[in-house]
């Protein structure tokens, strides 16, 4: 048996309220390295925990030593939000790459066997929180 049923009330006041995320995503962790025939160096890291699943990017940053500061070498893009938040870094065109699904990997390029450097990733999310650095790995 089916019916038809009509629910109706009183109009009541309407309230708008304006939330923001404050919170950034945690630091990706499970950071493994992986030397390709190629010579090429391959950085590969677990997807962070993120109760909210707002994790937009990803930045991979170096280091020659730990008395210098960090230095950004790419950034993975995979924004989808269908409202953009304004970003507060200016990355350069030529290290973001903008991606269709979320990565959890990228290559140095300018590694070779004599290079000595630290690593670090961090997550960002779709509020442009970022996340601590990853563990740092030599």
């Amino acid at each position: 048996m089916w019916a038809d049923i009509l629910v109706e009330s009183r109009e009541s006041p309407s309230i708008n309220v304006t939330t923001k995320e404050a919170n950034p995503p945690n630091a990706p962790d499970g950071l493994d390295f992986y030397l390709l025939q190629n010579k090429n160096l391959v950085i590969e890291w677990d997807f962070p925990v993120n109760p909210t699943g707002d994790i937009k990017r990803f930045q991979i940053f170096r280091r020659i030593s730990i008395d210098e500061p960090f230095s950004l070498i790419s950034e993975l893009d995979f924004d989808d939000s269908t409202i953009l938040t304004a970003r507060k870094e200016n990355v350069p065109r030529q290290l973001r790459r903008r991606i269709r699904i979320p990565r959890t990997y990228a290559s140095d390029p300018e590694f070779d066997l004599n290079s000595k450097y630290i690593y670090a990733v961090c997550a960002i999310d779709a509020h442009d929180l970022s996340s601590s650095y990853s563990e740092q790995f030599l």
